[in-house]
């Protein structure tokens, strides 16, 4: 079975960045946060997480499976792509991932490397 844990401080706030700034649909997920624990999400070594989520927190009748879609860069400047997403009202996964792989484990991304596809970096 897999290990739940708290999330990360790195992990929590930039879950909270990406939903408190994102669209309607994700900061109506924002509250959710607080009561996510995680599990890993990928065994490749990057920072995916699956989420779990208690069910006490506040559901979304937000219906979009991907709520975040963000391009990144690492702290080393390597391009990242950014995923959250739902499932049932809750959240279910943040997942990161490199463009062309990487051998090695890496980070979450920059949070103020975030922008949208299309939009250049703030």
């Amino acid at each position: 079975m897999t290990h739940e844990r708290p999330l990360s401080e790195e992990e929590r706030l930039l879950l909270q960045h990406v939903l408190v700034n994102g669209s309607a649909s994700a900061q109506s997920f924002a509250g959710q946060v607080a009561f996510a624990k995680a599990t890993r999400g990928c065994d490749c070594g990057c920072p995916s997480i699956n989420l779990i989520i208690d069910p006490r927190a506040p559901q979304s009748s937000a219906s979009e499976r991907i709520i975040v879609d963000l391009l990144g860069t690492l702290s080393d400047g390597a391009d990242v792509g950014l995923f959250v997403f739902t499932d049932n009202g809750y959240l279910s996964e943040l997942e990161v991932y490199t463009f062309g792989g990487r051998a090695e484990p890496f980070p979450l991304p920059v949070i103020q490397s975030l922008h949208p596809f299309g939009e250049e970096q703030s």
